[in-house]
């Protein structure tokens, strides 16, 4: 019901007391033509609304501030002119889950097409979905609306994060053996073809790893402390959730997180650096991981992550990479993240650890290894210009 119809049924009952007061031809007149005419205009819309047709059109564009221009294609079947047609124009970002909708209207004449041009540029990373609705034919005067069903039609734009020079300095932290594989300097594992250290037994050591001719020759009891391999030298992980008891990032927080993950895995692929990828599909809840070796692979991942939208998550990003943890571990671990709340100690044990947050301070070594760069929207592209791991 449109405030039009309220306002006729307030007009027709005055129309009729009128007529009961005064009771002449000219208020006979007034009734008769107030109680026939807009019921007769609201039955034409009716039959209008059926042959309305609405498409919609944009021109492609793949960065952040360039134009997308489009039209909104409204065709009228019908021999009823359309009086006023209104509807939104809605544009979706897929990676931040916001849609900006913006209103409009037309009038289009008896078996003709009307378009009606559009103007919107994103100025933040992601797919864009543009299309219509909430379209409303309305009748003269606005007495009534009657909802317009669209073909569905929309188009897909992809914005892709800028990036920022990222020069990456690599710390090696391991040694290999004459087949490539590679193992840690600074923590035991469990393969038994490599030893990490030698030292004295203490009580609660396994007694498979007692080295017996040793502990003969020296007369101690002592054990050998088994190799950790190495899976990869370098793991990115990008955490697309939030707490569930915080706030949504803004979407400028959003989409400096993309152009951080777009500057330095860029800069990886750039340096000559393979690297795995771990991420979660927040369609399905699926934690995964994928090889990076060349730059075609990087820009595959990179176009699929502008639809993987930002979300809320009760369990935070570590747990679930704790969760689905591969085996081995990896040399070099670089989180970035916009939830303070994840406990950066489940990825330590023997590696180095950078993971980048927002925040006000420039840098903070937790323990050895373990370093936490902040960041704001506004100073990431100097913050990242050097990034040693």
């Amino acid at each position: 019901m449109t405030a039009g119809f309220i306002v006729y049924i307030i007009w027709l009952i005055i129309a009729a007391l009128l007529f009961l007061l005064v009771n002449s031809i000219g208020t006979l007149i007034i009734l008769a033509v107030s109680a026939v005419v807009p019921p007769l205009l609201i039955m034409l819309t009716a039959i209008a609304s059926l042959k309305v047709k609405i498409g919609i059109s944009s021109a492609s564009t793949d960065k952040k501030g360039e134009p997308l221009d489009g039209f909104v294609s409204v065709t009228n079947g019908s021999i009823i002119p359309l009086a006023s047609l209104k509807f939104s124009i809605c544009c979706k970002n897929f990676l931040n889950g916001e849609t900006d909708v913006f209103s409009s209207a037309c009038a289009v004449a008896a078996k003709s097409e009307c378009h009606v041009p559009f103007d919107f540029s994103s100025q933040f990373a992601g797919r864009i979905s543009v299309f219509a609705e909430n379209v409303y034919l309305y009748a003269p005067a606005g007495i009534f609306r009657f909802k317009i069903k669209t073909d569905g039609t929309e188009t897909y734009h992809l914005i892709m994060p800028e990036t920022a020079p990222c020069l990456i300095a690599v710390a090696d932290e391991t040694f290999s053996q004459a087949d490539g594989e590679k193992y840690s300097m600074t923590k035991a594992g469990n393969d038994p073809s490599e030893t990490f250290l030698i030292r004295e037994y203490v009580p609660g050591d396994p007694i498979k790893n007692i080295h017996w001719k040793l502990t003969e020759k020296v007369d101690k009891t002592m054990v050998r402390e088994l190799g950790l391999p190495i899976k990869n030298d370098i793991l990115l992980l990008f955490d697309m959730s939030y707490d569930k008891s915080e706030k949504k990032p803004s979407r400028e927080y959003i989409d400096t997180a993309a152009e951080i993950f777009a500057s330095i895995s860029k800069g990886l692929v750039e340096g000559g650096y393979e690297f795995t990828l771990g991420y979660c599909d927040n369609s399905t809840q699926i934690f995964g991981y994928r090889e990076i070796t060349i730059p075609p692979e990087r820009d595959s991942m990179l176009e699929w992550l502008m639809s993987n939208t930002f979300c809320e998550s009760d369990v935070p990003f570590v747990n679930r990479y704790a969760e689905n943890k591969p085996f081995g571990i990896f040399q070099h671990v670089i989180l970035i993240t916009l939830n303070e709340n994840n406990r950066l100690d489940i990825l330590a044990g023997g590696n180095r650890v950078c993971a980048l947050m927002p925040g006000e301070e420039q840098g903070n070594k937790i323990a050895d290894g373990l370093d936490v760069i902040s960041f704001t929207d506004k100073n990431y592209k100097d913050i990242i210009e050097t990034l040693g791991i």
